[in-house]
């Protein structure tokens, strides 16, 4: 399975590897199988106890509960098991609204048709709306065209701010810096840590301030 990618020397002289199906540059070959999946369809995570397969290994510890009963992040009002505290709150607060649309087979409920009609795509595990330009998978169309005009859309000239390399649209340039990761060029002068983003230096100053806020009070 692995001739189905290209082998790639980056300027960094780091190997990385490019999907022949898509295109796509997967940074190590703990990734290859998992992104060839997407393009089979095989579900190597199989439930030890059913029939049952999942793409991801996500998908098969929310299935696992089922089995071993582990109910406490299962919704109150349909049933439906989530993988998260905060997933399974924002799901309940959505019962508390008015939703005439309700699922024949879990009892979730919209406010518009066409939110149950892609809800139904869900329980049906299929993704039909397929990215022309990345391996991104959608279960509607409205979600793909929205995909296709955030990350894909051309928009005014980016150039990279750690080679020259110049791209027209932000998943190209996503997928770029991703070869540059090990590079961190902005520093905070106060402890010396580096950073692969200006935004993350940002986040990071925060950090400092609010140190140096509860200094003041703690004088006072």
């Amino acid at each position: 399975m692995i001739d189905k990618f290209k082998e790639i020397v980056t300027p960094e002289k780091k190997r990385v590897f490019q999907c022949s199906a898509c295109g796509k540059v997967i940074l190590s070959r703990h990734y290859l199988q998992k992104h060839l999946n997407l393009h089979t369809g095989r579900k190597p995570n199989k439930c030890p106890q059913c029939d049952e397969s999942f793409l991801w290994k996500s998908g098969l510890t929310v299935h696992m509960r089922e089995h071993t009963g582990n109910t406490k992040l299962r919704c109150p009002h349909c049933g439906i098991i989530f993988l998260t505290r905060q997933t399974l709150r924002k799901h309940v607060n959505g019962h508390k609204t008015n939703k005439p649309f309700k699922c024949d087979i879990c009892e979730s409920s919209y406010r518009h048709k066409v939110l149950l009609e892609e809800h139904m795509t869900r329980h049906s595990n299929e993704r039909p709306f397929a990215c022309s330009q990345c391996p991104k998978l959608f279960t509607v169309d409205r979600l793909l065209r929205r995909h296709v005009r955030n990350m894909h859309a051309e928009k005014e000239p980016e150039k990279c701010e750690y080679c020259d390399e110049v791209l027209y649209n932000s998943y190209d340039m996503r997928e770029h810096r991703k070869t540059h990761k090990d590079i961190k060029l902005h520093i905070c002068e106060e402890c010396g840590r580096a950073f692969d983003r200006k935004n993350n230096l940002t986040a990071h100053l925060k950090l400092h301030k609010a140190k140096r806020k509860r200094a003041e009070l703690d004088i006072k």
